[in-house]
């Protein structure tokens, strides 16, 4: 069973036209880009797939449990880093995990500043805060809406690594189905299993380029990851 279904959705803001017409799905144990230009309408799909906004046509559907990391941390700036961390279990109505919380720390390098407040922190080091924030839980499905826009090319490869590194091994997490918002070209490459190339707006599905199973993040510099840069590119123009 496909953690993300969309079929046909569409959405308009007044006159403006966002998106027509969108399809996608994101299977199991699957890692999927939405690659396209800034602006094109990925934010509003996801918020769409999260409930947080109805299209105007069309359905979803989401099976399971899930996160949303948004573009900025979202860290409550008067609670440190381990406060902020409780939240979830907070909102749910669930003891901290207090162990969990020190051992994901841990795996993203974090575990001195668990009393640091966000403001102590540099971008980098509060979006690990984040990603790690909506792993707590076990999430089904985790929604990322370009966690890593903004940063050094080196702090956003580490943070991809990071991500990948959780998800392989965690083995209590139920993570299967993951939907990645990017408009970086290389980032969908390197991280993805499935890579949907959507237009500039209104977004529409241009094509779907799979990508062969093997380690992750991939080499920049081998050939296959060249021969699909030059396929998407094919695709955008």
């Amino acid at each position: 069973m496909a953690g993300i279904i969309v079929r046909n959705v569409s959405k308009s803001f007044a006159s403006l036209r966002v998106m027509e017409d969108v399809s996608l799905e994101v299977g199991k144990d699957e890692i999927v880009c939405l690659l396209g230009p800034s602006g094109c309408g990925k934010t509003t799909l996801l918020r769409i797939i999260a409930k947080l906004i109805e299209p105007d046509t069309g359905t979803v559907e989401m099976n399971g449990t899930f996160s949303f990391v948004f573009q900025d941390p979202r860290l409550l700036f008067w609670k440190n880093v381990e406060r902020n961390l409780e939240i979830p279990y907070l909102l749910q109505g669930k003891k901290i995990d207090k162990d969990r919380i020190q051992k994901l720390l841990v795996s993203v390098g974090l575990e001195k500043f668990s009393n640091f407040y966000p403001n102590q922190l540099s971008l980098g080091m509060k979006q690990r805060v984040a990603i790690i924030r909506a792993l707590l839980l076990d999430p089904e499905v985790l929604l990322l809406d370009e966690p890593f826009r903004g940063l050094d090319i080196k702090i956003q490869e580490s943070l991809e690594d990071d991500v990948l590194l959780l998800l392989k091994s965690n083995k209590r997490a139920r993570t299967k189905s993951i939907l990645f918002v990017t408009h970086s070209i290389e980032e969908s490459i390197r991280v993805a299993d499935k890579i949907i190339v959507a237009s500039k707006s209104p977004m529409k599905v241009l094509g779907t380029v799979r990508m062969p199973h093997g380690t992750k993040p991939r080499d920049a510099y081998s050939s296959e990851f060249w021969d699909t840069k030059r396929e998407i590119y094919g695709y955008l123009h």
